[in-house]
């Protein structure tokens, strides 16, 4: 099994072209949604480097090298969703990156309780 160097949790229009840039440029990235059509239409769009999506969080994590970087490009409605359901498989050294448009309290907040 491939361990792949990123983890991109969002594939819509922002981590979908990001997680492509970066395979592009050499790092082989791992996809993550829990909407079927994101992921399809990812993967059809995916001939610029080593990519895979993945439909559940646990084979996500779990296709990652260690230790692992996950960038979270989702609403910023569901970021504390997407970090809960990411925590079980996460282990200290495990770097994650929102790259949404948090507000800046509940990024501290999350700072703190992470």
């Amino acid at each position: 099994m491939t361990a792949y160097h990123m983890g991109m949790v969002g594939l819509g229009v922002m981590g979908g072209n990001l997680a492509r840039n970066l395979a592009s440029h050499g790092f082989s990235v791992a996809g993550y949604d829990l909407l079927e059509d994101k992921r399809r239409a990812f993967e059809l769009h995916a001939s610029e480097g080593p990519i895979a999506t993945f439909a559940d969080i646990e084979s996500f994590a779990a296709a990652l090298e260690k230790p692992r970087r996950v960038i979270l490009l989702v609403p910023s409605s569901v970021v504390d969703q997407a970090i809960t359901s990411l925590l079980p498989y996460m282990d200290r050294g495990d770097l994650l990156i929102d790259l949404g448009n948090s507000f800046f309290g509940d990024t501290e907040r999350r700072s703190i309780e992470l």
